[in-house]
């Protein structure tokens, strides 16, 4: 299986990618003392956690910011606006 040195090292390293346990994904997941290993499940238990440490946001009382300032940079020059901020 080992080549010489110099020679052809495909058949090597053939052998050693195809004994590679290396897998991608999200191991199975454990709540509430169960183990999940479906995917739906597994994504259902992520969204839990996720969405539990972020705050909902109260998009019906917004604070007033005052009058809306828009800057707009020349498309032309795009150094033009950086010049007249100074």
């Amino acid at each position: 299986m080992i080549s010489e040195p110099g020679g052809n090292n495909k058949k090597l390293y053939s052998y050693v990618k195809s004994m590679k346990s290396d897998s991608s994904g999200v191991a199975p997941l454990k709540k509430d003392g169960s183990t999940y290993s479906d995917a739906s499940a597994k994504a259902d238990i992520l969204n839990d956690q996720f969405s539990s440490v972020f705050t909902k946001e109260d998009c019906e009382n917004l604070p007033d910011l005052g009058q809306d300032i828009s800057v707009e940079a020349p498309t032309d020059d795009p150094c033009q606006w950086c010049k007249e901020a100074t």
